[in-house]
């Protein structure tokens, strides 16, 4: 069990020392400002103050600074070079290459979104502009990363070996932002789905829609018996992400939630599986809207819900996940881009959100998520067999890491939609490889 011995004892320090050591790796850590209940402490000791270290056994590391701070962080964070990877709070002094701690801390507590920042499109958290994109390690859960270095690193020079990689972890889950493509809709959104056929010329969409109207033909988004059927033979469970928007617009086009067929699908996913919200576009600016929708699933499932996934991944920090909070929300899975595949807070595991204005860790627990497919396909523009590689990618990470693989699915693109063709087969081999790569590990787990 590290000790760490440091000048000042903040939030912040004791927040990411539990995140690197007991939160991936398993290992509890002690965290105190007392120079005798550290000398007395068995190794592996850390000293993470300015001050060089007098015990040969312990490893120093000089802190930057930032976790002695209290509020926004402001101004640019140095960039160094560590191995021939960028790293972030470099040091020319001490034991380690660069302040792993506010490193860490930086880019899980989500420090660059706090402050002033570009809005993509749909008002998110420009991607282009973070640290990871920038420096090129989006793609990669660098803080796992330089927690196993920093592992082997201190129980190294204790004498002590370090701990072992533990087994990675697995979930997957499904937003159903659209229930049904065509079915449901009633007289006058049937219509105007046929007037934008005609007007693009879709008649091969046309005539689907004709076809599912008269019962010929399935509906392409009714990809339900068939996931359901996937996921019990791949023995992994799947949580959906239910929209219950009560006002049509834009961005919420699922069926009504008066709807009794939009009710029958609440109702199945909630007795096969675990569902969670999925707040309506207009919630963002409309608290009471969000907590009706909360209700009304928490009416239709006849239980709490806990989970929650932003639609479209619009929040904004901090005033999203406080809202979450004060509803009863638990756990929130929104935390990727919309925009691009990767590790938005370069981490995969799952972990308590840190509130950085008032300087405390919360009972929010945090999803990070690295993959979704519509993203893959609309933004990365990545064809089926491109996106099972980049899956592939991200499993390989997790088992080499011992961190958390998670993705986003919707019903739509694992339908028969032709415009989604092929995505419902890279779904089945990519369940079939995690299951391979669970058995393979043998303690890995499904969360």
């Amino acid at each position: 069990m590290p000790t760490i011995l440091t000048d000042r004892d903040t939030p912040r320090l004791r927040y990411v020392a539990d995140l690197l050591f007991r939160r991936f790796a398993g290992v509890d850590c002690v965290v105190t400002t007392d120079p005798d209940l550290w000398s007395r402490s068995p190794p592996p000791r850390i000293l993470y103050t300015s001050r060089a270290s007098a015990a040969k056994d312990a490893y120093h590391i000089r802190p930057s600074g930032l976790l002695s701070e209290e509020g926004i962080p402001v101004g640019e964070v140095p960039v160094g070079q560590s191995a021939g990877a960028p790293v972030l709070f470099p040091c020319e002094s001490g034991d380690h290459p660069f302040d792993v701690f506010s490193a860490a801390f930086h880019l899980v507590a989500r420090c660059e979104e706090y402050g002033p920042h570009r809005k993509d499109a749909y008002g998110r958290y420009d991607h282009r502009q973070s640290l990871a994109y920038r420096l090129g390690f989006l793609q990669r859960p660098v803080v796992e990363a330089w927690a196993r270095d920093l592992l082997t690193s201190v129980f190294s020079r204790a004498g002590l070996a370090a701990p072992p990689v533990r087994p990675f972890t697995f979930s997957t889950s499904c937003d159903v932002d659209i229930a049904y493509s065509y079915r449901h809709k009633g007289v006058a959104r049937g219509i105007g789905s046929a007037l934008r056929s005609l007007a693009f010329g879709r008649f091969d969409r046309l005539l689907r829609q004709v076809r599912v109207s008269r019962g010929s033909e399935p509906d392409p988004y009714d990809a339900y018996d068939w996931l359901e059927e996937c996921h019990r033979g791949a023995s992994v469970p799947c949580r959906h992400f239910i929209l219950l928007a009560s006002e049509y617009g834009a961005y919420d086009r699922n069926l009504p939630p008066s709807s009794p067929a939009m009710q029958a699908v609440v109702r199945r996913l909630s007795t096969s599986g675990e569902v969670g919200l999925h707040p309506s576009w207009r919630s963002g600016e409309r608290p009471a809207l969000l907590a009706s929708e909360k209700a009304l699933l928490e009416r239709l499932c006849g239980r709490s819900v806990t989970h929650s996934r932003q639609h479209y991944l619009r929040f904004s920090l901090p005033d999203t996940y406080r809202l979450l909070i004060s509803l009863g929300i638990t756990d929130d899975h929104s935390m990727g881009y919309g925009t691009v595949n990767g590790y938005r807070a370069s981490v995969s595991f799952p972990h308590p959100w840190y509130d950085l204005e008032r300087e405390s860790e919360t009972g929010l627990t945090v999803h990070p998520f690295c993959f979704m497919d519509a993203t893959a396909h609309h933004e990365e523009g990545l064809k089926p067999e491109e996106g099972l590689e980049e899956l592939r990618r991200y499993l390989l990470s997790a088992k080499s890491t011992g961190g958390a693989l998670s993705t986003v699915w919707h019903n739509g693109m694992l339908g028969t939609e032709p415009m989604y063709g092929g995505w419902r087969e890279v779904y089945v081999r990519f369940l079939s490889e995690v299951r391979d790569a669970l058995c393979e590990q043998g303690e890995g787990s499904v969360y």
